[in-house]
């Protein structure tokens, strides 16, 4: 019974997990516009560095910052969607067993054959 347990905590992790996942790609997902729309407003023109050079380069410090953490933002949400389309995969320890059992199997028929030979 400790194995079924155990199998039902992993696969309740694995559903917790994976909701926590697919509600920080929701959170990325609706911020990754927002800082586009914020960097789309700043203010780069060539009028405004002739004018007051300062606050040019403020902005383009600030325009900066929000193209790095669209960036980081994108990048995690490929990393993130990468965990949610991985499947599991549980089929490759049964399909290990499967193979030496079939071989443990093969090697006692030849024993069994030669002895009886």
């Amino acid at each position: 019974m400790d194995e079924i347990d155990q199998l039902h905590a992993t696969e309740e992790r694995r559903a917790k997990l994976r909701a926590v996942v697919r509600a920080r790609l929701d959170v990325i997902e609706n911020l990754i516009p927002s800082l586009i729309a914020d960097a789309d407003e700043i203010d780069l023109s060539d009028e405004l560095e002739e004018r007051d050079v300062f606050t040019y380069n403020g902005n383009v410090v600030e325009f900066r910052r929000l193209r790095e953490a669209t960036n980081q933002l994108i990048s995690e949400h490929a990393v993130l969607e990468g965990l949610l389309d991985r499947p599991v995969a549980r089929w490759v320890p049964r399909a290990a067993l499967v193979i030496a059992s079939a071989s443990l199997l093969w090697q006692i028929i030849a024993a069994l054959w030669k002895l009886k030979s």
